[in-house]
């Protein structure tokens, strides 16, 4: 139920009004939400295409009952977003972790992706990864998706297990929209550093039937992608090798070219089902199957140097030249099956979710061939574009021998099945609107890590020179050329054939294996009451976990069975409140907490101990427990206008980070090194949000969104108590779209942004700590209706040809540097 008041403004709403009035818009009464296809006229401005969506996604974002921010399928669509990760990237709050220059992870707010939640069509979304609860966005096609929701405040009746937001995917239903669609789009994708041009092709339908127009019972919508897309980058690193003393530099220790040439084929199919039998029921089944195919070659030149070195200096080194070829496969496949009834006063619900996702990678790990000396005269010049100038000895592949071939078989699974049952009570109370809900929600969860790893580094009567194994193939690399590639190929086929027990690695097979059943069963209870211009949302959620660890630790070579069993409850209090202060501006604020269990890595029970070196999880870490803060004012105006600003502040208990404990007292006293994992005591968040969205006479439209964060953690390091960053945490993230379009022509230009963060923090070492440094991606969109059924697009993604940057403790000292090229995209979108 929307809240409306009298014709009565405060002098704030008042103000906010005049401020965000469109030029030469008409202020009307709110028309219906306009659907993909509809044509809405306001004054004289006609709403479409890219207004429209927008508009649709606002009113949305303005009737929730939580802070969030929306975008429907057509505005997706505006932009060059390959996947759901690139798409969530326009919205507020929202950054992405990217992979080969594709958005793979989300961060909102600063938190990092294990800490947020993701659902499918209201079924928590399993994560194929080993280690992670992150979910990688990547496997889900765009063109799948009907709507995107960034929850950033949660109700008693959501899951709690979100701290940055809850994610929520919706693919396609028919009654979405008042027509029948019926679309088939090809496209040409062109990658600039890897002169390769790949194919795309995608289409989606939707049809109602069984009753009269408007009133149809049943409802079939299927969407479907493919994609072929050859992509690849340059890459120099050391991963964190800058020796200092003291606070002074005294050089690098070693560093490494790598080459990659990647093909990845993604596809995906989502089929819909609706049933509505009559104006109170409605009940639906909803699937998607998605896989990601991800092959990769990699050629690296690796040199490492006898003593630290610095820019210009003359030494020796030792060099590697090294294959990577592996496959890898992600699958994701999710069913739901759920509904709604309305029984007088009450409104009965329920769904089944089951979902599995998993990924699979076969190959080389790393094919070392070593060079036979040390070799003198290496120089090199740069501390952020690592340059080599290499003696030639270097470059005469016959100085090179193998030193093993790696080649390893991983399957990690990832299995949940939800089921929730929910009752809704509708009742007047003292003048108001009342509805009281509750219910309850069972998730099982069966995660398996499984590898396997095989050592050769004996190839019977077969050459084990370099020289044997080159193509005549250069290596085209943008930082200074090592030489050609290895043949993949005959690589692959060699080590295939001399894969046997003789070369298994038993301890590198077992300490990466684990399972975790995690079973959660909750219960919640809240209560929603309007009156005038306030709405209240108050409740409490009660969620008890049981979880189940196996695994196994090897001491001195010896292999034990490890199998635990634990289990805890968190009670959690949630009150919100909505005011209304004019026609369309709102107060918000809220009160809720929320609990994020430790990533599957952190907790693994698998461990490994010789007696002077020991790395293991920490099966008895806490979940982190958070209380959040949110406050907020939302002005909406006219079609497209917002102008809102949101407050947030977190207060984090037992957060988790990696630790070391050799030296400390007790049994790691001795040891050299013992890794682990560790709560921390505190961590506090806090920051601000502002959006900004218009449109203008001449169909010019600006949104823009801007969030900066701030973040401070305590933890102890080398047996110092320490204030940090939380990883993963830009203090600043913000986009800008630029909007123009009429009947025939749209455009769009977007900058997405986001500042330099904590990447990954060392055990002991600060002067190890890696940060990445701030993005900036620009992209262009520009579409042409030639005709009502066919439309014209070229997009480019990544104009500014911004790379990936990381580095160690100071900004100008590289830790990784990669370039990815800029995309351009030719499409042809028929609708009929």
């Amino acid at each position: 139920m929307r809240l409306r008041s009298l014709p009565r403004r405060s002098l704030l709403a008042a103000a906010l009004s005049s401020c965000m009035a469109p030029v030469a818009l008409a202020q009307t009464a709110a028309p219906a939400t306009p659907n993909e296809g509809d044509v809405t006229a306001v004054g004289y401005v006609m709403v479409t295409g890219q207004v429209g969506q927008l508009n649709r996604a606002l009113r949305k974002q303005e009737d929730s009952d939580r802070t969030e921010s929306v975008a429907h399928a057509n505005d997706i669509g505006q932009l060059p977003d390959e996947n759901a990760a690139e798409a969530l990237q326009r919205l507020s709050g929202v950054s992405v972790e990217r992979d080969q220059g594709e958005g793979r992870f989300v961060t909102v707010r600063g938190m990092a992706p294990d800490m947020n939640a993701v659902t499918i069509n209201g079924a928590t979304l399993p994560a194929p990864e080993s280690g992670r609860r992150a979910v990688a966005m990547d496997v889900l096609p765009s063109e799948l998706i009907e709507s995107l929701s960034v929850v950033k405040t949660l109700t008693p009746d959501m899951d709690a297990n979100s701290l940055g937001a809850t994610i929520e995917v919706e693919t396609l239903s028919a009654f979405d929209r008042r027509k029948a669609l019926r679309t088939v789009s090809v496209e040409a994708n062109h990658n600039e550093l890897v002169g390769k041009t790949s194919p795309k092709v995608s289409g989606a339908f939707t049809h109602r039937f069984g009753g009269p127009a408007g009133q149809e019972q049943f409802g079939i919508a299927v969407a479907a992608s493919y994609q072929d897309r050859k992509l690849g980058s340059d890459n120099v690193e050391n991963g964190g090798e800058w020796e200092w003393d003291d606070g002074e530099l005294e050089g690098l220790n070693e560093f490494e070219q790598r080459d990659y040439v990647i093909t990845r084929k993604r596809a995906g199919v989502g089929v819909n089902l609706d049933f509505r039998p009559n104006a109170g029921g409605k009940y639906y089944v909803r699937t998607v199957a998605t896989k990601f195919d991800d092959h990769e070659d990699r050629d690296s030149a690796k040199y490492k140097f006898d003593d630290p070195m610095m820019p210009g200096d003359t030494g020796t080194i030792e060099a590697e030249r090294e294959l990577k070829s592996r496959d890898q496969n992600q699958n994701l496949r999710s069913i739901v099956l759920g509904g709604s009834q309305e029984l007088g006063d009450w409104t009965v619900s329920g769904q089944f979710g089951s979902s599995y996702a998993d990924e699979e990678t076969t190959g080389i790990a790393g094919g070392v061939f070593e060079g036979e000396d040390d070799y003198d005269g290496f120089s090199y010049t740069g501390t952020k574009e690592l340059i080599p100038q290499r003696p030639a000895e270097v470059d005469d592949y016959r100085n090179f021998e193998l030193d093993e071939i790696e080649w390893e078989h991983s399957h990690h699974k990832d299995r949940m099945h939800t089921g929730r049952l929910d009752f809704a009570k509708h009742f007047d109370l003292e003048g108001g609107s009342n509805i009281l809900k509750f219910g309850a929600k069972s998730t099982r969860r069966h995660k398996i890590s499984d590898v396997d790893v095989w050592a050769v580094d004996d190839l019977g009567n077969l050459s084990t020179n370099l020289a044997d194994y080159m193509t005549t193939k250069p290596i085209d690399f943008g930082m200074g050329s090592f030489g050609h590639h290895m043949d993949a190929g005959k690589l692959v086929g060699i080590t295939q054939d001399l894969i046997s027990d003789d070369n298994f690695d038993d301890e590198g097979s077992t300490i990466d294996d684990y399972i975790v059943d995690e079973d959660i069963d909750a219960l919640y209870v809240m209560d929603k009451y309007e009156r005038g211009n306030l709405r209240v949302i108050g409740g409490v959620r009660h969620e008890r976990t049981k979880l189940g660890l196996e695994g196994t630790g090897i001491e001195d070579g010896d292999f034990v069975p490890v199998s635990l069993r634990k289990s805890y409850s968190h009670t959690l209090p949630n009150l919100q409140a909505i005011y209304r202060l004019a026609d369309r501006t709102l107060l918000r604020g809220g009160f809720t907490q929320s609990v994020v269990r430790p990533t599957f890595s952190h907790i693994s029970p698998s461990y490994e101990d010789d007696g002077e070196e020991a790395k293991f999880g920490n099966p008895d870490l806490k979940p982190l427990h958070a209380t959040n803060l949110d406050f907020g004012i939302e002005h909406y105006a006219g079609e497209v206008g917002l102008l809102s600003v949101h407050a947030f502040y977190k207060r984090i208990k037992d957060f988790s980070y990696r630790t070391e404990l050799a030296g400390t007292t007790g049994r790691w006293e001795d040891y050299d090194s013992a890794e682990t994992y560790r709560n921390g005591d505190r961590a506090t968040l806090s920051g601000i949000e502002l959006g900004f969205s218009r449109q203008f006479a001449g169909n010019f439209l600006i949104n823009a969104n801007y969030t900066y964060t701030h973040s401070e953690a305590d933890i102890e390091r080398d047996g110092v108590t320490e204030t940090v960053q939380l990883p993963n945490q830009s203090e600043q993230v913000g986009n800008l779209t630029l909007g123009w379009e009429n009947d025939a022509l749209s455009i769009r230009l977007a900058a997405n942004y986001k500042s330099g963060y904590l990447y990954e923090m060392h055990a002991t070492d600060a002067t190890r700590d890696l940060f990445n440094d701030a993005q900036t991606f620009v992209d262009l969109s520009v579409k042409y209706r030639i005709s009502p059924a066919l439309q014209l697009a070229f997009q480019a993604s990544n104009l500014t040809d911004v790379p990936y940057y990381t580095y160690q403790f100071r900004k100008q000292y590289n830790a990784q540097f990669e370039e990815y090229g800029r995309t351009y995209k030719l499409g042809l979108t028929w609708t009929f």
